[in-house]
């Protein structure tokens, strides 16, 4: 009876993985290196970026993500990076150290192409004391199940840029690994290839004003196409609001503020706008904290 409510609850959670298996962010745009390892090193600075999501906030067992970045360029056409990222949904936690590389090659006098790779080892593990059986009193499966295990993976990526537009194509978890979380059973959680394009476009208003529309791509081959829009305004690249729109999912509200030059904050409420609103209205909440770190002057390339 234990051996087959394990195999029921891990192929749930599969499911439920295949959906949003990697960390749903609504500021990506501030944020790329995590879904594209060829975006590292192509700003103007190095920069350290905190980043925190809580979705779904009031709904039990909803995900909470962290993470933790640096990035920066080296030896004029290398980039060098590093993040890691702590995401837990319900009983299921996902913890990832990633390196990340990528080789910069000038296009011309306007455009840079940079190619990178991202080395990963992850963790991925079931919490049983936070799984809740329907029967309580039956002996046979109350005991709390835990497990945990390690696999490496690698991401992907491809992105070309200039001070006005970027355009990047990203793979994430390219070996599609089987997580065979509890060995004594033949049930496993598969890791699905995830596929990104990101584009943006930064129009200049005036000497103080400047528009970005960009657009996000995802999906696994195995769920729908999710899709986001959004429109970020900045005034004097100090203030900064915008409105995004993620495809039968929510309406997301984005502003944010360069302190000294230095320091960068950012946050976004999500509006749910989907069926799933019927059971939680208090929407998610996302917020990036982003320290610059001065480089010797070159040639700005970089959107933000």
């Amino acid at each position: 009876m234990k051996k087959i409510y394990i195999i029921i609850s891990v192929v749930l959670i599969s499911i439920n993985s295949i959906s949003q298996q990697l960390p749903q962010f609504s500021l990506r745009m501030f944020d790329n290196v995590v879904i594209n390892p060829a975006v590292t090193g192509t700003k103007s600075y190095n920069e350290i970026t905190l980043h925190h999501r809580s979705q779904w906030i009031g709904f039990e067992g909803a995900p909470i993500t962290d993470a933790l970045s640096f990035n920066g360029k080296y030896f004029n056409n290398m980039g060098l990076g590093a993040y890691v990222i702590n995401d837990i949904t319900g009983p299921t936690h996902r913890f990832s150290i990633n390196l990340a590389y990528d080789y910069q090659l000038k296009i011309n006098d306007e455009y840079t192409l940079s190619l990178g790779i991202a080395g990963i080892i992850m963790q991925y593990g079931i919490d049983g004391n936070k799984v809740s059986l329907y029967q309580h009193n039956d002996n046979l499966i109350s005991e709390n199940i835990s497990d945990m295990v390690w696999k490496p993976d690698f991401n992907f990526g491809a992105y070309i840029y200039s001070d006005k537009l970027y355009v990047g194509i990203s793979a994430l978890q390219l070996f599609q690994t089987k997580m065979n979380v509890f060995n004594n059973l033949d049930a496993q959680i598969p890791l699905s290839r995830t596929y990104y394009i990101i584009s943006g476009y930064k129009i200049d208003i005036n000497d103080d004003y400047f528009i970005q529309p960009s657009i996000l791509f995802n999906t696994t081959f195995h769920s729908p196409v999710q899709i986001g829009v959004n429109t970020l305004v900045s005034y004097k690249d100090k203030i900064f609001g915008g409105l995004s729109y993620r495809y039968n999912d929510a309406v997301i509200f984005m502003a944010g503020a360069k302190i000294k030059d230095k320091v960068r904050v950012y946050y976004s409420y999500d509006f749910t706008a989907s069926k799933f609103r019927t059971y939680n209205k208090k929407g998610s909440h996302e917020i990036i904290i982003t320290f610059d770190i001065p480089r010797k002057p070159k040639k700005d390339n970089s959107l933000m």
